[in-house]
């Protein structure tokens, strides 16, 4: 310890170990805090998009007949989707695929209809959960990385920042002892 308290080296081994390590653990914890949060977003933007396009072709195809079209668009986008008539209440498309949840609605007008429904799709919100179960499965595997990278990188920058210095010092003291 005595010699820890002495060493320039050391104690800016140290410091730097801690700085990056604390930098190192911020940046994981703000990607495990901010992932969730993104992916919903992207996921619901990818899946207003994916309704737009279902809702034009939806205009082009008659209420009986657009079932397929939704167990399709259900299939391919992992969403849940429901649609109601203009009275209220759940309208029979001939989907095989219902669900109860709503993040997404949008207005739908069927061909050869001319009342408006209303069409609910919500987002497979299941993949947000495997992408954070990800992320803290692969935590140990970055904290031990982090951790070699952070030695590496404080041992190398305590030996050149210290050398020098000791070098001075070493010189300082001779002079000291007028050792020209």
């Amino acid at each position: 310890q005595k010699k820890l308290g002495e060493s320039l080296t050391a104690r800016i081994f140290l410091i730097t170990v801690v700085i990056l390590l604390f930098a190192g653990a911020v940046t994981f914890g703000l990607i495990a805090f901010a992932t969730p949060v993104t992916y919903t977003s992207v996921i619901n933007e990818d899946l207003t998009r994916q309704v737009s396009a279902l809702v034009s072709r939806l205009a082009d195809t008659k209420l009986e007949e657009s079932g397929p079209l939704l167990d399709d668009f259900i299939l391919a986008s992992g969403a849940s989707v429901m649609v109601f008539g203009p009275d209220g209440q759940l309208a029979d498309t001939g989907s095989q695929l219902v669900s109860q949840l709503v993040y997404v609605t949008a207005e739908v007008h069927f061909a050869g209809r001319a009342e408006a429904y209303s069409l609910y799709v919500a987002p497979r919100m299941q993949a947000e959960n495997l992408a954070v179960r990800a992320l803290i499965q692969m935590a140990p595997y970055l904290l031990l990385v982090l951790l070699a990278f952070s030695l590496l990188c404080a041992f190398l920058y305590s030996r050149y920042i210290t050398r020098p210095i000791v070098s001075l010092s070493g010189i300082a003291g001779k002079m000291a002892e007028l050792d020209f």
